[in-house]
């Protein structure tokens, strides 16, 4: 089973780097930054939607510059597993006063599942400010592009989670590489990670 796994993760390493360096190759000049409009253009401007260039920036996102993040979170994700750390970090969050800890990370926990649906929705279809309108409008696609892509991730790793009852990593070393083999509450990487980057670098930006 170990063996299997490092020989399909080094396929599909080959796969990724193959088409990282034809993307790079075909590299088209990057529009002009938004961010130089200053914030009179934008309250005068034709209101966006969370549609506007979403094909182009689908694939901006999963081939052009952030592929290298990607890269670099698959091979770290595999590297820890196979290391137990994310056992490891498991343990140390089951030895924890349960009451303490829900306390203290309950209410992140919660505000990583509702924010990226509810900031982006009240900037682009609750607020008169125009400025924030367009903002909401690119938040909305980034969230709705994080969350498809990391369902597709999880649909294909189908990685189990790590269990801090078990004496050893052997479970969170078991990806089962493929598609809905355990559908996308298991796998890789986290849902409320990468939608709330998504959703705190678009509006940022």
């Amino acid at each position: 089973m170990y063996l299997r796994n490092i020989a399909t993760f080094k396929k599909i390493l080959v796969l990724v780097l193959f088409t990282a360096f034809a993307s790079f190759a075909h590299a088209e000049t990057p529009a002009a930054d938004s961010t130089s409009v200053d914030s009179a253009a934008i309250d005068s401007a034709q209101k966006l939607s969370p549609l506007n260039h979403l094909g182009h920036n689908m694939l901006l996102s999963a081939f052009g510059w952030p592929l290298g993040f990607h890269m670099l979170g698959g091979a770290l994700t595999y590297k820890f597993s196979m290391k137990n750390n994310d056992l490891m970090v498991a343990r140390f969050v089951a030895r924890q006063d349960q009451l303490v800890y829900g306390i203290a990370f309950t209410p992140g926990m919660m505000m990583g599942t509702f924010f990226p649906i509810l900031v982006p929705g009240y900037m682009y279809f609750i607020s008169d400010n125009r400025a924030l309108n367009n903002t909401g409008a690119v938040a909305v696609q980034a969230t709705a592009v994080a969350f498809l892509y990391n369902n597709i991730l999880k649909a294909i790793s189908a990685r189990e989670h790590p269990d801090a009852e078990l004496n050893s990593g052997e479970r969170s070393r078991d990806f089962k590489w493929g598609f809905f083999r355990r559908g996308v509450f298991y796998g890789w990487p986290s849902g409320h990670s990468m939608t709330n980057a998504a959703m705190a670098m678009s509006i940022a930006s």
